[in-house]
């Protein structure tokens, strides 16, 4: 499937001009493969990293996710509370 660059800008919500180094990015580390056309400003893949995470997975990924942020508040709040000079 070829794509236009700004195709990909506008589904990864980036500049068009930061596409051509997500595309290499995503060569880089095998996510997947193709040909890309600076000038044309198209990318041509021929293979895509099938997703390796399931809905359950995802659901259970974003609860810990959930989890970690509720601790990094906490921690902010007794750090802010421990610290009152640093934070002014």
């Amino acid at each position: 499937r070829t794509l236009e660059f700004t195709e990909i800008a506008q589904g990864l919500e980036i500049p068009v001009e930061q596409v051509e180094w997500v595309i290499m990015r995503a060569f880089s580390v095998k996510l997947m493969e193709g040909i890309m056309d600076q000038v044309e400003g198209t990318v041509h893949v021929t293979w895509i990293l099938p997703r390796a995470l399931g809905t359950q997975q995802m659901s259970d990924l974003a609860g810990r996710f959930g989890e970690w942020a509720t601790k990094v508040s906490k921690i902010k709040d007794y750090m802010q509370d421990e610290t009152p000079t640093l934070t002014q």
